[in-house]
């Protein structure tokens, strides 16, 4: 326990004493991360413990040093941080730092997820395999929705996008890009086709502020006269205004993994 609390603490302080400093193009990877944020959309501090410590094999070797080897385990990791070494962690160097260690993160989350798919163990998964991974926990019932039915047909588009070479199957390579789609630009294309058919409701071909903010939802409602409301919707729009791009020529910031 006391590992994971002093790590905490650490990337704490770090947050803390930069956060005055940090732009919000320095840390929108970083916060927009899928794995940031627990179900439910409260924020999951063992991702930060995760990503400070630089990936999750790095994350899981580390808790199970002895306090000392901890200690000096944060020590290295401090000092590969500063990479001008002057002694100092400057904000850069940690967002730097912060980055590659998503990286390492998407990219080990990605083959846990294909060794988990690849059920024939031939080290490559058929869209077969992909889609049993994906929907095979589902009832029948389930998969007869036709939303259900809409995104079945989605991540199939995303898997054949993904295979480059066409035989059927993905390698541990081609499987990056069904995992964060915006690996490619064969993926990120279908993606951003997908979404854009999703939440342009009115079917203009672009996506409108409310559309954005309802994701989708035809029965979202705003109440523009309620002033917390209206306050939420002011700081959603200014993200909306610095992110997305609503003529659909590039993936929006704000929808990548």
């Amino acid at each position: 326990m006391i590992n994971r609390i002093t790590v905490l603490c650490i990337t704490a302080m770090f947050a803390h004493s930069l956060g005055a400093n940090l732009n919000h193009e320095d840390v929108k990877t970083f916060d927009t991360f899928p794995q940031h944020y627990q179900d439910g959309g409260q924020h999951d501090p063992e991702f930060d413990h995760t990503a400070f410590l630089g990936g999750i094999k790095a994350a899981e070797e580390f808790e199970h040093l002895h306090e000392p080897q901890a200690k000096e385990q944060l020590a290295k990791i401090i000092h590969k941080v500063d990479y001008n070494k002057n002694g100092v962690v400057e904000k850069e160097e940690l967002v730097a730092h912060l980055r590659e260690s998503l990286r390492k993160i998407d990219v080990e989350a990605a083959e846990w997820q294909f060794d988990e798919a690849d059920k024939d163990k031939n080290s490559l998964v058929s869209k077969e395999e992909y889609m049993e991974y994906n929907f095979g926990y589902m009832k029948d019932e389930e998969r007869e929705e036709k939303q259900t039915q809409e995104y079945m047909t989605h991540a199939g588009n995303v898997f054949e996008a993904a295979d480059r070479d066409k035989d059927g199957q993905l390698s541990r390579h081609e499987y990056l890009c069904v995992h964060n789609p915006s690996n490619s630009q064969e993926t990120e294309k279908v993606e951003l086709e997908y979404i854009i058919g999703v939440m342009d409701l009115d079917k203009d071909g672009a996506i409108s502020f409310l559309e954005w903010l309802s994701e989708g939802d035809e029965e979202a409602d705003f109440d523009l006269e309620d002033p917390e409301e209206k306050q939420f919707l002011d700081e959603e729009r200014l993200i909306f205004e610095e992110e997305v791009d609503t003529t659909g020529t590039d993936m929006p910031e704000a929808f990548r993994n």
